[in-house]
């Protein structure tokens, strides 16, 4: 079981995604406020994030890089989740240093599917949680 940071503004999706992470044994956090998730990092120490990237006050590009530039985060694995799926909205997202981009709405198995692989790869490099 895998704690997993879920920072979302939309009550909705994050009902969706909680639904589908509980389901398959995850420990599910939330956060609707960028700010108020960067000190549940902190607090929970997952071991990824699900990051949308528009949100009110800090978008998640903003919330990746401040992450990625942490050295104690910094390898901590960050999937964005979101509605906006140009490409250049995919490539600027990995830019920011996210290990993937996911488009809402979001289908179960792919997201199963992608959440495993980077819980998979955390655990393989031997980072702590």
């Amino acid at each position: 079981m895998a704690k997993i940071l879920l920072i979302d503004d939309s009550v909705v999706d994050r009902m969706v995604v909680r639904r589908t992470l509980e389901q398959n044994a995850h420990e599910v956090f939330e956060s609707d406020n960028p700010a108020d998730a960067l000190l549940t990092i902190r607090e929970v120490k997952p071991d990824l994030v699900l990051l949308d990237v528009v949100m009110p006050e800090m978008n998640g590009y903003e919330v990746c890089r401040l992450l990625k530039r942490q050295s104690s985060f910094s390898r901590l694995p960050v999937i964005f989740l979101s509605s906006r799926s140009r490409k250049s909205d995919i490539f600027w997202g990995l830019h920011q240093g996210a290990e993937d981009y996911l488009t809402k709405p979001v289908n179960s198995v792919e997201l199963l599917e992608t959440v495993n692989k980077w819980l998979g790869n955390k655990l393989n490099v031997g980072i702590d949680g």
